[in-house]
């Protein structure tokens, strides 16, 4: 058998398909009884998400209902130079449309600012009750791609906006 973790093996093997369950269950904060430690950790609580919006300085400049692609991943770089290259991906936010100008106007400062118009933003999680469960920093983000839902004349069905924000780092922070 291949040594995973140099000489003393790997941790899976010593101590066996049950303690690395338990071990997976603590670090999630899953107390189970007589298992020692785990009951001393904190339970944790999923998150659920009734809206979520974007700040700029503090400010709220819009607000969606749906967001997708908040994701955050690193190359590491050879051996040669130390560190790793982040790669953030484009975070994708829909909602009905409404007639706030906010996001056209900063796609509109960046089509004539070009990166002096990249701006540090949060995109902040509120559960159903309105508290903020979850914050999230994007560094020198812009607003790529605004993109309005098909307009039928007539028609009562909710028109959506789509907005696609690219930044250079995301980070969570906490609440």
């Amino acid at each position: 058998m291949r040594e995973t973790f140099g000489k003393r093996g790997s941790f899976a093997r010593k101590a066996g398909i049950a303690g690395a369950t338990l071990l997976a269950l603590t670090a999630i904060g899953v107390a189970m009884p007589g298992a020692g430690r785990a009951a001393d950790v904190p339970r944790q609580t999923a998150l659920t998400a009734a809206r979520f919006s974007i700040t700029i300085d503090g400010y709220e400049i819009a607000s969606f209902t749906e967001l997708q692609g908040l994701d955050s991943s690193v190359d590491f770089i050879s051996s040669e130079e130390p560190g790793a290259a982040t790669s953030e991906g484009e975070i994708i936010l829909r909602r009905p449309l409404s007639s706030s100008l906010a996001l056209w106007d900063w796609q509109s400062e960046v089509r004539t600012g070009g990166l002096a118009a990249r701006k540090d933003t949060t995109i902040v999680v509120y559960d159903s009750d309105g508290n903020p469960v979850a914050n999230y920093k994007l560094t020198n983000a812009w607003p790529k791609k605004i993109e309005v839902g098909s307009l039928k004349a007539g028609s009562t069905e909710v028109q959506m906006e789509t907005i696609t924000i690219v930044s250079g780092r995301i980070q969570r922070l906490r609440v």
